[in-house]
């Protein structure tokens, strides 16, 4: 990977890292928004309890009818009064309630009831307790804010409840019956809140007793306790104020969701193509550790025929049956990782993990974009342009060009073209090719292809000569050898052959950083020959063909009777 590719790669996770955080700020603040809500809003929901302090009193007042003893307008408290003088009573009922929350919404109600009781005294049971109302209930809304107070004055008409009670008595002879007329006031109090008024049902009777159908009065004053001795009423707060906390929560609950979803769908479409690699190559690693040698330099595979294999655990069965230790290379960017047994007779097993978008991201230049659509790239044909080499010029020139005549041999009586060997060629091969076409097809030059070899050029000028060198790819540059002695590229000087004279510098494609020369020495070329560049977006194919519809497609020639060289 070049430099310019790494800084780019990091800009992007710096660039993704800032995104990712930033996201998760705004999660984190929808959280927190989310949490306070819920928070005001469980507690306005929840009940209340609330102190409250409650007072009551009964004043009355006694008014005799007009004798010749009693000169006072009425009699106090307090006394015992004749009964036969008794005209009426007025009673004062007296209401108080405080609460010490000043923001509770409430409802009370009171009314004034009369009941005449007669009693049977030997069993203390009610023989009889008629009720009528002397104020029918009232209805009323209060805050707590302002104190509670009722004040109620009732005109007792003491001679006809007694008259009712002698009645009854003296009807069903009971002469030892006690009676009494009893003056009740009761106060509700309730909140306006649903679970105060399931719940929080306060009563409060203030009660005025005066015997009757007796000589004299004694009159006594009782009061209930409320049903909640402590004095607590259970309340919730206003509903009102819960209805924005629960707008607030479910909003930002919603958008708190939709963001952590936005976040995981960023991190899952921007994943680092290096994670899964990471945690392949780890696993493999960890788990056998002691099976694996690392290798600090990438095993050249010149002379070697490489056999791909699908997994790991083929190379663990190879390792085991031709007792050869699995060599482990991993480049410099941690991008790829390379396992390799050697074999006998050239043979090379060989299992690779490499990144997604390995290939575009190293062999590719950064001239071209990164991601490419898909599409078939015809190779132009031009298969009458060059005419076949005669029997001579092969044996004599081509013979030249390898360092063993065996490796250009493929099989007696078949002679291969470029598009078959090209064709049967294996996955690497393929993907070589694929690469240097992909790239060329960003120029503006011109592509054909002969029996032999394939051309880049434009116009009467060569620039490339793709070819194979037994079943490897090589590419013959239009370079002079000798500018490019000593360098990196180590570059094979073909001058002498006659098909290379206007490209004799080769390179034979072993490896993908031989690949990547080739691509660099592309770019050379056409920059020396102000190549004009393009938008080209594509990517070359190679259709995989059986040899029989090689050959039937006339793309490998049969019934040769002596052995040709490629």
């Amino acid at each position: 990977m070049s430099n310019e590719d790494k800084q780019r790669r990091d800009e992007y996770n710096k660039r993704r890292k800032k995104w990712m955080f930033i996201q998760a700020i705004v999660i984190f603040v929808f959280a927190i928004v989310s949490l306070f809500s819920y928070v005001k809003w469980n507690k306005n929901e929840e009940a209340l309890y609330i102190n409250y302090n409650e007072t009551s009193d009964v004043d009355y007042k006694v008014y005799y009818v007009d004798n010749d003893y009693f000169d006072e307008e009425y009699q106090p408290e307090d006394q015992a009064y004749l009964a036969s003088l008794i005209d009426y009573i007025s009673a004062d009922f007296k209401y108080e309630l405080t609460m010490e929350s000043k923001d509770v919404n409430y409802e009370y109600s009171y009314k004034v009831d009369a009941q005449i009781e007669i009693i049977d005294p030997s069993t203390e049971k009610s023989l009889w307790s008629p009720v009528t109302s002397i104020k029918t209930e009232q209805k009323h809304s209060q805050n707590s804010k302002s104190k509670l107070m009722i004040r109620e004055n009732v005109r007792i008409d003491y001679d006809d409840y007694n008259k009712k009670a002698t009645e009854f008595i003296s009807i069903y002879n009971l002469p030892n019956a006690k009676s009494y007329l009893t003056i009740k006031t009761s106060i509700n109090v309730i909140s306006s809140c649903k679970d105060f008024k399931e719940n929080g049902n306060n009563q409060h009777v203030v009660s005025l007793r005066v015997p009757l159908t007796k000589q004299t009065v004694d009159i006594e004053i009782a009061q209930s306790a409320p049903a909640n001795n402590n004095k607590i009423l259970a309340c919730k707060q206003n509903d009102a104020k819960v209805v924005p906390f629960k707008v607030l929560f479910i909003t930002f609950t919603s958008l708190d969701v939709l963001a952590i979803l936005v976040l995981v769908a960023y991190m899952y479409l921007t994943r680092n193509k290096d994670i899964n690699y990471a945690i392949k190559v780890n696993r493999i690693v960890s788990n056998y550790k002691s099976y694996i040698q690392k290798i600090n330099n990438e095993f050249s595979t010149d002379g070697y025929q490489v056999l791909f294999v699908d997994n790991f655990e083929e190379m663990l069965e190879l390792r085991d049956t031709i007792k050869e230790p699995i060599l482990m290379f991993e480049n410099e960017d941690k991008t790829r990782t390379v396992f390799v047994i050697p074999a006998k007779g050239n043979l090379l097993y060989s299992y690779e993990i490499k990144v997604e978008g390995y290939d575009e991201m190293y062999l590719i230049t950064p001239t071209q974009e990164e991601t490419q659509q898909i599409e078939e790239v015809p190779v132009v044909e031009e298969i009458n342009e060059e005419v076949i080499e005669n029997k001579e010029t092969v044996e004599n020139k081509e013979v030249a060009l390898d360092d063993n005549i065996e490796e250009n041999l493929f099989e007696n009586r078949h002679d291969y073209s470029f598009e078959a060997k090209l064709t049967l060629a294996d996955y690497q091969t393929k993907h070589f090719y694929k690469v240097i076409m992909n790239y060329v097809q960003t120029y503006d030059v011109k592509v054909s292809r002969s029996w032999k070899k394939e051309r880049i050029y434009l116009g009467r000028k060569s620039f490339a000569i793709l070819s194979f060198k037994g079943k490897k790819l090589s590419v013959a540059f239009a370079l002079d050898p000798k500018e490019f002695e000593n360098t990196k590229y180590k570059l094979v000087d073909v001058s002498n052959v006659k098909k290379f004279n206007s490209t004799p510098s080769l390179l034979k494609l072993t490896s993908e950083r031989k690949v990547k020369y080739t691509i660099e020495l592309l770019k050379e070329i056409f920059i020396r020959n102000n190549v004009v560049q393009n938008d080209n977006k594509v990517t070359t194919k190679v259709p995989y063909k059986s040899k029989n519809a090689l050959i039937k497609k006339g793309l490998i020639k049969t019934n040769i009777k002596e052995k040709e060289l490629v």
